[in-house]
């Protein structure tokens, strides 16, 4: 999430994804594809995402680019727009993020194949954002963000508050 990244997902386990996990979604698929083929998914972020801070929580959003690869053709575009919960936390001198989804929406889809279902297509975005690309950033994001050393103090006994749009940590 820091302008500009990408992730190839899986199903997790090294499970990949297949044209037959599309043909609810594009059944036009099955009649091109016959046989089973592995399908990349390909996730990218078009800028830096906009975080808000309130007294109550934090959210960010960011525009998400996704496309379907198969047998080297792109087989699905589409662009969605994500709002992410942010969970702030402070240990051992680092900051760490946690994202849960809030709530997304696809602006734009097209397919090379054939024209979609877009209920199904929303259903079998939204369980790959949630199940592979919110895992993997929050894998990315668990290494946390080192905290400055202010006065070679340690940061232990931390606070952590949302004020003023802002995040004030304190000892």
């Amino acid at each position: 999430m820091t302008g500009s990244g990408s992730a190839n997902l899986t199903k997790g386990a090294g499970k990949q994804f297949l044209t037959t996990d599309l043909s609810s979604v594009i059944p036009k698929i099955s009649e091109k594809f016959s046989t089973p083929q592995p399908l990349v998914v390909k996730i990218r972020d078009s800028k830096f995402p906009l975080i808000s801070m309130n007294s109550k929580s934090t959210m960010v959003q960011q525009a998400l680019f996704t496309d379907v690869c198969t047998s080297g053709q792109t087989v699905l575009h589409l662009q969605a727009n994500s709002i992410f919960k942010a969970t702030l936390s402070v240990s051992d001198g680092k900051l760490f993020i946690s994202l849960s989804q809030k709530s997304f929406d696809i602006v734009q889809a097209s397919s090379s194949i054939g024209s979609s279902n877009a209920q199904k297509l929303h259903d079998w975005i939204n369980s790959i954002y949630t199940h592979s690309y919110l895992p993997a950033m929050n894998g990315m994001l668990s290494r946390g963000i080192t905290l400055p050393s202010i006065l070679n103090d340690k940061w232990i006994k931390v606070n952590i508050a949302l004020f003023q749009d802002g995040l004030v940590i304190s000892m």
